[in-house]
């Protein structure tokens, strides 16, 4: 159902059609229904075919505002809603393993998925086979604090062949391949992308909690 955006003197508004109005808050990160404010339309000018219309999000806990950003192909027909903002990013939460092994996965990753969100994907998968590499290496360095220096050196795929644990080793192999797809002008694997990689580091961080767990728990109740 079509909406339309007002502009021009309180006295003598005009209307123009759109297709509909922003539906998520990139601030609080609701699905709201938000009150319309205005746009940058001037009524004494040609109207564009591209408009910024300002809205208010209708969580009373938030309120913030919104900026829907319109286009349209001619003068006659509806402008379409083709981006909103601001985007306030949230971050992954990873366990208390995880923190203890690498915070440096961390932020990577949560910068790689800020990337992603701000819908630059093109390279937050770059981002992601870094932070792969950084949670692979530091679990090594971990669990073998003193080849630290052999392991800083090797290459990914040379340091997950030094991984004991065949979960860990065989997921984390299969997130390196989609990570350097990522990463090259061909790709190796065109029926995965970005979020088969996403999943791929997200099974591989589960083995490695538990397996730091687990170690935890037999040295701790021996």
């Amino acid at each position: 159902m079509s909406r339309t955006i007002s502009y021009g003197p309180m006295h003598s508004k005009s209307n123009q059609k759109v297709d509909r109005y922003p539906s998520f808050c990139g601030i609080c990160h609701k699905n709201v229904e938000p009150i319309f404010i205005g746009t940058n339309l001037d009524n004494n000018t040609i109207i564009p075919n591209k408009v910024e219309a300002a809205f208010q999000c209708a969580n009373t806990d938030c309120s913030s505002i919104m900026i829907g950003y319109y286009t349209r192909e001619d003068p006659r027909s509806e402008y379409r809603l083709i981006d909103s903002a601001p985007l306030n990013p949230v971050e992954e939460d990873f366990n208390k393993e995880i923190v203890k092994v690498s915070p440096n996965f961390i932020s990577i990753y949560n910068q790689s998925y800020f990337a992603e969100q701000s819908k630059l994907e093109l390279i937050a998968g770059i981002g992601y086979r870094k932070a792969l590499e950084f949670l692979v290496k530091d679990y090594l360095i971990f669990l073998n604090p003193h080849q630290e220096e052999e392991i800083l050196n090797k290459f990914l795929g040379k340091c997950i062949e030094m991984v004991d644990n065949e979960k860990i080793k065989e997921i984390s192999r299969r997130a390196s391949w989609l990570g350097n797809d990522e990463a090259h002008y061909i790709r190796k694997w065109e029926n995965k992308d970005v979020n088969d990689l996403k999943k791929l580091i997200e099974v591989t961080v589960y083995f490695i909690s538990m397996d730091i767990s687990t170690r935890s728990y037999l040295e701790e109740m021996q």
